[in-house]
């Protein structure tokens, strides 16, 4: 432990600059000022110890060398941030011999617990204790005042300074460590806001993909049944024609919904739809040529908000990508669950046979068009991007659940959904 403190002392002598806070190393305008305080404070303090050199002083210097010391001392205190620990040693030391250099010694011993850590500040304070016991043996006090009187008064003084030195520091590093945690909190909380603008630009991303993607996909369905086949009944032509309308408006208040999101200054879901409208969307999907079969083990009403509206759009997801995937084949939905063991949902399709064709027109919510393969999501062979997928896992895992898809043995493919139902969720 002495061999690391004597390590840190001969450090603190030959390491210029302040380390007390963060900037003390360059000097203000207000530290000029101070400094030169300093040197005038220093002058008043050394003449006031020329009355200690006495005729019965053991060692009896030249008065030019006192004067000399006496105002080199005080200019010296100019340097007292530069280097402070070796200006205290130096003027510790000359204090021994001139006593009018004690005033500015005890200075630079403030500035040098200021500047340095409460160990080497201890340390030249002991030091310049010492410094008094032998200048007041050398220069024996005149007058009333006694030996141990005066070193006393001078052990008070160093104590004193370096006390006041060392809480100075401490406060310069508490608030050099608050400034610091300022602006990492304020760098932090940009950062947060950031991710907090990301997320939001993704979930709004994700809605208009969920929510136009579906109307999107019906209009290209019938209006590609226009476009290939232009010599259907007037009657015909006219319900092709009211769905078209119909989900051309559906797309139309949909996207309202969701730049009224971008306008709130409230974070809201877009277009509240849950599966208790699962019906509806089945009705849809039927109304444009896709057979569907459902299987539902549970009253939907029952199904809380938060969870049916992500798994109204699992599903919606899940029968938008097999009508363009796979035409023509059926697909079978089943919803099952209860409060407390989660809510589960299942779609299956086969996959469109080799070689089969997908009108054109039939474009996928996914921003691709399907084409001749196995047809699956972006399964083996189809041309999906799977950005819809993608959009799912993530909506499932915002609320703890999980997404599986793939092609199952019997050449289907399987999307399947579980969501967390909490018992206590109305």
């Amino acid at each position: 432990m002495a061999s690391q403190s004597e390590a840190g002392i001969l450090a603190a002598l030959i390491t210029p600059g302040s380390r007390a806070a963060p900037g003390y190393d360059r000097p203000t305008p207000r530290d000029r000022v101070v400094d030169v305080a300093f040197v005038g404070v220093g002058f008043l303090l050394g003449a006031l110890g020329l009355g200690d050199v006495a005729s019965t002083a053991r060692f009896d210097p030249p008065g030019w060398l006192i004067v000399t010391t006496w105002i080199g001392s005080a200019l010296s205190l100019a340097l007292r941030r530069r280097w402070p620990v070796g200006l205290a040693v130096a003027l510790i030391v000359l204090s021994v011999f001139f006593p009018p250099v004690g005033g500015p010694s005890v200075l630079a011993l403030f500035s040098a617990a200021v500047h340095r850590s409460s160990d080497v500040s201890l340390a030249l304070c002991g030091a310049g204790v010492a410094s008094g016991i032998v200048q007041f043996w050398i220069y024996p006090p005149a007058g009333s005042a006694s030996y141990w009187v005066a070193v006393g008064i001078t052990a008070l003084g160093c104590l004193g300074l370096t006390a006041w030195g060392m809480v100075v520091r401490t406060r310069r590093e508490l608030m050099a460590s608050l400034t610091e945690r300022a602006v990492r909190a304020e760098a932090e909380q940009r950062l947060r806001v950031e991710q907090g603008r990301r997320q939001e630009r993704e979930r709004i991303a994700r809605e208009m993909h969920d929510a136009l993607g579906h109307r999107l996909s019906l209009l290209s369905v019938h209006a590609g049944a226009v476009e290939f086949r232009p010599d259907l009944p007037p009657d015909e032509l006219s319900r092709i024609a009211g769905v078209i309308r119909s989900s051309a408006r559906d797309a139309v208040s949909d996207l309202r919904d969701i730049v009224g999101v971008l306008r709130s200054h409230h974070t809201v879901d877009g277009p509240h739809r849950g599966i208790a409208e699962f019906d509806d969307l089945v009705a849809d999907c039927r109304s444009a040529g896709l057979a569907v079969e459902v299987a539902i083990g549970i009253d939907l009403a029952t199904v809380p908000e938060s969870v049916g509206r992500h798994a109204y759009r699992i599903a919606q997801e899940g029968l938008t990508n097999a009508r363009k995937h796979a035409p023509g084949q059926p697909v079978r939905v089943a919803i099952d669950g209860k409060p407390g063991d989660g809510l589960t949902l299942e779609i299956i399709n086969p996959l469109t046979p080799p070689g089969s064709r997908v009108p054109r027109g039939s474009g996928d919510s996914d921003g691709s068009a399907g084409s001749g393969g196995s047809g699956g999501y972006g399964g083996s062979g189809g041309a999906g991007s799977q950005v819809g997928l993608i959009g799912l896992g993530e909506r499932a895992s915002l609320v703890g659940g999980r997404i599986e898809h793939g092609e199952t043995r019997t050449g289907d493919f399987r999307l399947a959904a579980w969501l967390p139902w909490p018992k206590d969720a109305r």
